[in-house]
């Protein structure tokens, strides 16, 4: 990023030599968005779910593995065209759906 530039992210100025963290949230948002761009809908596939590099492999597909305990490794080794950057894709998609989310508590009144 040039010195004078702007982090696309907040639109904040940046002058003279950015600091560590300037860069840092500089990079981090270009390669996300870059991540994200390999999640793609269509909506005649798995009914516009969205998925990865318009092949057959949902996110959710890809999170439910991990999750289940498959290893990034495990998944590539039974996806040959899977990129480790596509389960980075999957992580991102998941992380700017939920970053928003507000959960409100439900109260319950006890007899006491």
């Amino acid at each position: 990023m040039p010195a004078g530039g702007r982090d696309s992210r907040r639109s904040v100025p940046i002058t003279g030599s950015p600091s560590q963290t300037q860069l840092w949230v500089y990079t981090f948002c270009v390669n996300e968005k870059a991540l994200l761009e390999r999640i793609t809908v269509n909506p005649a596939i798995f009914g516009g779910k969205p998925i990865i590099r318009g092949r057959r492999l949902a996110v959710e597909h890809v999170l439910d593995m991990l999750t289940a305990g498959d290893s990034p490794a495990e998944i590539l080794a039974a996806y040959p065209w899977l990129e480790p950057d596509d389960i980075r894709a999957c992580y991102a998609y998941a992380n700017r759906r939920v970053s928003h989310e507000r959960i409100e508590p439900l109260l319950v009144e006890t007899g006491a």
